[in-house]
């Protein structure tokens, strides 16, 4: 079977672009969500310049600041000039409603602004921009965001209405579920998660499609991401979210490798499988990789 492996958030500062980088290096991610207006964008551009065989997905919600000058889009930010992320979107309400209402009030115009001079900015240090991107939602920003990716070629992937073979989304693991950050109980079961342990299960049927797939959340910290993105609540306090750590061991370690080869499991882009191409099986064969599909089923036959 083949299967896209991925990992959200590249981008969202230089610690945390670390994990992945890390994860490069054992060839088990081959799709990216591509982050484009925070902190660690520009320094996840380069290095994905130098990766063409990873596909890459429009990671796009307004997490930092503006690539624009900030007077020009004043409709997009908060009191302290970052994008309005969180005055709506708390651990009450991580749902499309939220995700509607924290742009209500957003300027088409200034969207758009904003969201071209992301996408310029890609092209200029990462030599081309995201092969995959979308809106969610009905509101400007979503408008706005449809709007650029049909100017920049960018195709929606779960739009498609053909693909070469087709891909079921997998969703992320759900014990503990990742945006599940409400109670005591959900950060416990978060502290005993083993993502290894969820595809060895194989409780979603990772294994039972023609071409699966699943993102992961693979990064370092810093007391910055640890303050913004990585916690579970218990009541109004903030308790630390192991996850993307144990995603990124699980990612570079030798029982994900010895899985994929007991499987058979062809790691293949997100391209690769929307278009028919065969770029990462192709890369992982020009270094001789253990992962590559040629090498694993040579294995089989010894």
């Amino acid at each position: 079977m083949k299967l896209i492996m991925g990992s959200d958030d590249f981008g969202y500062n230089e610690v945390f672009n670390m994990g992945l980088k890390k994860v490069f290096q054992h060839h088990t991610v081959s799709n990216v969500a591509l982050m484009t207006d925070t902190p660690g964008n520009i320094d996840a551009f380069r290095f994905l310049r130098e990766h063409p065989e990873v596909s890459v997905t429009w990671h796009q919600h307004f997490r930092g600041r503006p690539v624009v000058d900030p007077s020009k889009v004043p409709s997009l930010l908060n009191k302290k000039g970052g994008f309005r992320y969180r005055e709506v979107w708390d651990k009450d309400t991580f749902d499309m409603v939220a995700i509607n209402r924290k742009f209500e009030g957003v300027v088409y115009e200034e969207a758009l602004m904003e969201l071209r001079a992301e996408m310029e900015l890609c092209a200029k240090y990462m030599g081309r921009v995201p092969d995959f991107g979308g809106g969610r939602g009905n509101n400007a920003v979503a408008d706005a965001t449809r709007q650029v990716c049909e100017e920049f070629g960018i195709k929606n992937a779960r739009a498609m209405k053909e693909t070469a073979v087709p891909i079921t989304h997998i969703p992320q693991p759900q014990d503990p579920c990742y945006l599940n950050r409400i109670s005591e109980d959900s950060y416990t079961r978060n502290c005993c998660y083993d993502p290894m342990a969820y595809l060895e299960e194989d409780k979603q049927g990772v294994l039972q499609h023609e071409c699966s797939q699943i993102t992961w959340h693979a990064g370092f910290f810093d007391d910055d991401f640890f303050m913004d993105g990585s916690y579970f609540y218990n009541g109004d306090q903030k308790l630390f979210e192991p996850s993307p750590l144990r995603d990124c061991y699980m990612l570079c370690s030798d029982s994900l490798k010895a899985w994929i080869k007991k499987n058979k499991v062809e790691l293949v882009s997100m391209v690769d499988a929307a278009y028919g191409t065969k770029k990462f099986q192709n890369y992982l064969r020009s270094i001789d990789s253990e992962l590559w599909i040629g090498n694993i089923l040579k294995g089989e036959e010894a």
